[in-house]
């Protein structure tokens, strides 16, 4: 409706590009329902939920959102203000972009009893960390390339979104740098470990889902005791 109301303001290609924005994230949000989604809880019930704490949330996110996440979020923020947007409604609007992030954050406060806030800066902080952007992207590229890599990656996403939802509520536990949170010392090596692994991908002409599936697996590792 607020997209329709401002068909007179902005170009019809900014007002397609709105509505494609809000499919992909209907699309996104839904497969987020069907694999992390709490399943004895009715749709109704799971939307009334999360209703109050995703306004908190949105409200916030300018503050709250971190890494490469920010980067997008700041990116998407400043080609609206070259277009003559109203800035009140387009920061708000490209929080949709990260709503299966919000809800996720949202199901990991609730587990833990915590603060929504603090929940949010802490996944921010995990995600950052452990480059799950960079890592969501190869995944996304990857599995584009038949039936059975797009079977891989959807089931590489669904367990990278599995352990960054168990480091989080371990880091909402814990204090200090995030290999403290996780339950190792600082100087055990195991960040630098998987930190020289992601540049050995990086360093590869395409990155496959097999060094990714290497690299889930070792983000496993780091959230084990």
């Amino acid at each position: 409706e607020e997209i329709s109301a401002r068909e007179g303001a902005v170009s019809a290609g900014v007002a397609y590009r709105w509505t494609r924005g809000l499919a992909r994230v209907l699309n996104r949000t839904t497969r987020w329902v069907l694999s992390s989604g709490e399943p004895d809880a009715s749709t109704t019930e799971l939307v009334e939920r999360n209703l109050e704490g995703l306004e908190a949330l949105r409200g916030r996110f300018d503050e709250i959102v971190a890494g490469e996440d920010r980067r997008v979020y700041l990116s998407l923020v400043a080609e609206t203000k070259k277009q003559g947007v109203d800035q009140k409604f387009a920061r708000r609007f490209l929080t949709l972009r990260f709503l299966e992030h919000l809800l996720e954050i949202l199901r990991i406060a609730r587990t833990a009893s915590a603060d929504p806030v603090r929940a949010a800066r802490l996944y921010y902080w995990v995600t950052e960390e452990l480059r799950f952007p960079w890592l969501t992207t190869c995944i996304e590229r990857a599995g584009a390339q038949g039936k059975w890599e797009r079977r891989w990656g959807l089931g590489l996403a669904h367990d990278l979104g599995a352990v960054r939802r168990r480091l989080t509520e371990d880091a909402l536990a814990g204090r200090g740098t995030l290999a403290d949170s996780l339950g190792f010392a600082s100087h055990d090596g195991r960040l630098d470990r998987f930190h020289d692994l992601l540049e050995e991908m990086q360093g590869d002409e395409a990155v496959s889902l097999a060094s990714l599936s290497v690299a889930v697996q070792e983000i496993r590792h780091l959230g084990k005791r």
